[in-house]
């Protein structure tokens, strides 16, 4: 009976929503809008900073409007509008693959680590997508399982595969992002706080990361900063 009276209540819902949207459109195809959200803005913005409230409008009818500037307000939004029914499938049809967008990324991430085409390219495309994986995602908790889900392969298989191919494990090597990524937002704000270079490059604790930092650069956060 509860679960009737929630699906009645959706479906009001949803009547209500979509009759009044249409009834709304109808209305104002005949009915002249007299006050908009803009013009709402404007008079505050006025009584912020104590000037007298000013409408400045000509209200035009539609015959006196070109009957090209329609089209001219559709186009700045989309410019095939007359062309299609809603779906631009041209448009739709130039849209990036997942694989050119890959590449894209590709191409980012070896500008950032400083990689060559050559250098990433050597490595398999599955150590590659963790590479890029990585970079993408140090600041978030990387765990082996969902490294190994994401790029489709056994944990134990990615993590010799990894290794194989690097000279070095996975976890250091996300390790070895991270504090290079730390590096960079000390050396560039020798003023911020360590717990939000911490938790910018994936650390809870930031004594610990103060701990990998300083096992990785030799110095502490502090002592890095200072030069």
């Amino acid at each position: 009976m509860k679960k009737k009276k929630i699906l009645k209540f959706i479906r009001n819902l949803l009547i209500i929503f979509f009759g009044s949207s249409i009834l709304s459109v109808i209305a104002l195809r005949f009915i002249p809008v007299y006050f908009t959200p803009l013009m709402f803005i404007r008079t505050a913005q006025q009584i912020i900073h104590g000037e007298d409230i000013k409408w400045k409008h000509t209200w035009v009818s539609k015959e006196k409007i070109s009957r090209h500037l329609p089209m001219a307000v559709i186009a700045s939004e989309d410019n095939r509008f007359a062309e299609h029914n809603g779906f631009d499938f041209k448009e739709i049809e130039k849209a990036p693959t997942a694989e050119a967008l890959e590449q894209l990324l590709c191409l980012i991430l070896q500008e950032r680590m400083g990689l060559s085409k050559i250098a990433l390219s050597k490595f398999k495309k599955e150590v590659q997508a963790v590479i890029i994986y990585v970079n993408a995602h140090y600041m978030d908790k990387l765990t082996l399982d969902g490294i190994a889900d994401y790029v489709g392969l056994n944990r134990e298989y990615l993590s010799r595969l990894f290794s194989k191919e690097t000279g070095i494990g996975l976890f250091q090597y996300i390790n070895e992002v991270r504090m290079k990524r730390a590096g960079e937002m000390i050396r560039s704000n020798k003023q911020v706080y360590i717990k939000e270079v911490a938790a910018a490059v994936g650390f809870d604790d930031p004594y610990f990361f103060s701990r990998k930092f300083k096992d990785f650069y030799g110095k502490t956060p502090s002592e890095y900063a200072e030069g």
